[in-house]
């Protein structure tokens, strides 16, 4: 006789996701298959302005181009921006060269809202010291945004070209960046939120401009921004520990990537992230073991004072002796060392 089992078993209990059971976002698309964001429609045929107020200042006739999607082929890998994959491709029919800015699309309410502004803010700036937006397209989840190629690449590149820059060369950089810097801060209201020189492009032609606006911020009218974006070693003390914060941050990101470019390697070495926030903190340009002049010392130094109210505007820094001086330089002169280092 067999002795029955009297262990109970366990009933099976199906589990539930709460999770599963809310609803997920999703894209918001036409029944065509076109990406709707809060004031574009995106498809493989380009862009549609669909929503304009009083201050959009954007000619889609002129930004498109006359580009198509299918006609732009892949010839390289220019690097990565702080939001997706950039891409040199070329159109086939004119046989001119773009940056093409792949950002895959996902469906997340507040990713999708910085995604359409920063394809606004792209469309918008009309500066020859900021990088142009020929327009966009959307296929296959992913956001395709048309941008000027600078054959020279990035300042980055050329600090490992020649180890570090010169003054007179760092002087002609700057006035093109302050340049720019002024047309985002008080033209367009932009705090760019990442200077580095990743983001400053430089062409054969001589011309310098600002890119990669994935992160920049509209100035607030009545407060200050407090949110924390962008690369840690560059920012500034009140970035760093989470204060409010302005247009001034770019203004001690400028000082930093001009001490960065003279020397040849970044001024701050910590890596650690609170030894590198105590570094940032107390840096002292005179304390800088580098062959810096005195001016140009007292140029980083106006950049990167601890307290923000005391750093210089892109006002003063355009009117500082070493960027009054780029005035009697011949940009021949800075042509021909250009087409020197690019041979490299």
């Amino acid at each position: 006789m067999q002795t029955p089992d009297l262990k109970k078993k366990k009933p099976q209990v199906a589990k539930i996701s709460l999770q599963s059971e809310q609803a997920q976002p999703v894209l918001n698309l036409s029944e065509n298959g076109s990406l709707i964001l809060k004031e574009f429609r995106l498809n493989g045929q380009g862009l549609k302005v669909t929503h304009t107020h009083d201050q959009w200042d954007f000619s889609l006739s002129e930004s498109t181009h006359n580009l198509s999607l299918e006609n732009l082929v892949t010839v390289g890998q220019l690097g990565q921006g702080a939001s997706g994959q950039v891409e040199k491709v070329q159109d086939q029919v004119t046989g001119q060269y773009f940056a093409m800015k792949k950002i895959p699309v996902a469906s997340d309410p507040q990713y999708l809202k910085q995604l359409s502004d920063e394809l606004k803010l792209a469309l918008e700036c009309s500066s020859p010291y900021v990088v142009k937006c020929y327009g966009a397209f959307y296929k296959s989840g992913t956001l395709h945004i048309i941008l000027e190629y600078m054959d020279v690449g990035s300042i980055d590149s050329l600090i490992k070209k020649v180890k570090n820059l010169n003054e007179p060369v760092m002087a002609l950089l700057l006035y093109q960046i302050l340049l720019g810097i002024d047309y985002l801060h008080n033209k367009k209201k932009i705090i760019h939120r990442d200077i580095k020189p990743q983001n400053i492009l430089v062409n054969k032609k001589g011309e310098i401009k600002i890119t990669d606006f994935g992160i920049s911020g509209t100035i607030e009218t009545m407060q200050q921004r407090k949110t924390y974006v962008g690369t840690a070693v560059y920012m500034s003390p009140e970035r760093l520990n989470g204060e409010m914060y302005g247009r001034d941050s770019d203004i001690w990101s400028i000082g930093i990537l001009t001490a960065e470019c003279l020397m040849g390697k970044h001024p701050i070495q910590k890596t650690q992230f609170i030894d590198m926030v105590n570094e940032i903190s107390s840096f002292n340009i005179e304390s800088v073991q580098a062959k810096i002049s005195a001016e140009m010392k007292n140029f980083i130094s106006m950049c990167v004072k601890l307290k923000p109210e005391e750093r210089a505007t892109v006002d003063q820094l355009l009117n500082h002796k070493i960027i009054l001086r780029t005035k009697k330089i011949d940009k021949m002169v800075f042509l021909q060392w250009l087409n020197q280092v690019t041979q490299l």
